[in-house]
């Protein structure tokens, strides 16, 4: 339990608040957002969090994948833990530690050999848990295992106040751990004490395994973006030049976009459209037709911080997202974020949790319908309904979930 005095211009709020363990699938050093990262930094703003990364295996040691070296790992075989380093000075109770590097067991089969090396591995990952729990004397505090039942899917950390598994995805279409974590989830869920989902979809998934299960959907830094409705920042230097209807998406260019709708809308009637795109390549749209177009612009990944300068140029955004299984369990962290600095937006109609943003946004089941969608924002955006998409978006905030998570956790443990 964590008494941390906070100030507000002349008065302290003494809050009192459980510390917090968050062990993330997403890492802290990501190149986009994560749901995990983002609520921690929140939570941190209340107590301790101590958020641990997910694991490197041998192979990206020497891949030179892991953000770690091999001496660095072979120190840790003795020495399991070098203690969490803060964050960010805007953050200075959010500490993030490494959880090492363990076997490569994604491979193997289900059954006596994988559980024996899971184990192994398991009990390397604790070492590192454990590790901070004595060094900070941690007692009952809350564990928060997000999306990664690779890892205590039949124990958790002793001396907690609550186990809380973080459901954040349709773990069956996830292109790494669905081999193994389609069947583990399923024992997570059953045994944790609470369950937190992001999409209704899974909210329905998650309730007939578990019986406490609480909707908690992604939101967004909605003050850091609404700064380019307030004007309070400028175009990144990087844009310089560019002019013009700029359609914009910010995120992962990975297996949830629709390549073809892209490929119809630059090859469309606009052609003064400019398509900027902020975040990783993947390998589907590297081989796109998309990468040979002059009106085509990709950044590749930046900070959070520095995403409103790139938001800033935009005229509209975009989520071209297929409507599959898996997009169907998302809610984009994004699309407050575009709210937030008061941009239309023009959606495809991938999840039903869409709907609740039907007011400020548009929703489109076909391509010319996309397309149709996209010309009339351009042409109806004005400073009033700019407004109304912010305003929209600051209900949908970090602050506001991280309260409504506190209010979870208080009920849950009044009912305990």
């Amino acid at each position: 339990m964590t008494s941390l005095r906070i100030l507000f211009g002349k008065d302290i709020v003494l809050m009192n608040k459980p510390d917090v363990i968050v062990f993330s699938l997403p890492r802290s050093h990501e190149s986009f957002s994560s749901t995990s990262l983002s609520l921690a930094k929140e939570l941190s703003l209340s107590t301790r969090v101590f958020f641990i990364n997910n694991p490197y295996t041998i192979k990206d040691l020497f891949l030179g994948r892991a953000n770690t070296s091999i001496w660095s790992f072979l120190r840790n075989l003795v020495l399991p833990n070098r203690g969490p380093l803060t964050f960010d000075t805007d953050y200075p109770n959010l500490f993030i530690s490494e959880a090492g590097v363990i076997l490569p067991i994604n491979h193997l089969s289900k059954g006596r050999l994988y559980n024996y090396f899971s184990r192994i591995n398991n009990f390397l990952v604790n070492r590192v848990v454990r590790s901070v729990v004595n060094e900070y004397r941690l007692t009952d505090f809350l564990f928060i295992n997000s999306f990664n039942p690779l890892f205590y899917y039949n124990s958790v950390p002793k001396g907690l106040k609550m186990s809380i598994y973080h459901c954040v995805d349709d773990i069956t279409q996830s292109r790494y751990i669905a081999k193994h974590g389609s069947y583990l989830e399923l024992e997570v869920l059953k045994k944790y004490d609470l369950v937190l989902t992001t999409s209704k979809k899974l909210t329905r998934y998650a309730a007939t395994f578990s019986k406490n299960v609480k909707f908690l959907p992604n939101a967004a830094n909605t003050d850091l973006f609404k700064r380019v409705l307030d004007n309070a920042i400028g175009t990144h230097s990087a844009l310089d030049g560019i002019h013009g209807n700029v359609i914009g998406y910010i995120g992962n260019l990975d297996h949830r976009i629709d390549i073809d709708l892209l490929e119809f809308l630059v090859s469309g009637r606009g052609t003064d459209w400019t398509f900027l795109f902020v975040g990783p390549v993947g390998a589907e749209f590297r081989q796109s037709k998309l990468m040979k177009s002059s009106k085509v612009i990709l950044t590749g990944p930046k900070p959070l911080n520095e995403l409103p300068q790139y938001l800033k140029v935009m005229k509209c955004c975009i989520i071209p997202f297929l409507c599959n299984t898996l997009t169907a369990s998302i809610y984009p962290l994004k699309l407050n974020e575009y709210l937030a600095g008061g941009k239309p937006v023009v959606s495809t109609n991938f999840s039903e949790d869409l709907v609740e943003f039907s007011e400020v946004i548009s929703i489109a089941s076909a391509k010319g319908e996309f397309y149709d969608m996209v010309v009339r924002e351009l042409l109806e955006d004005g400073p009033d309904a700019r407004q109304k998409r912010s305003i929209f978006a600051s209900t949908n905030s970090w602050k506001s979930r991280a309260d409504t998570f506190w209010s979870i956790i208080d009920n849950c443990h009044s009912i305990k």
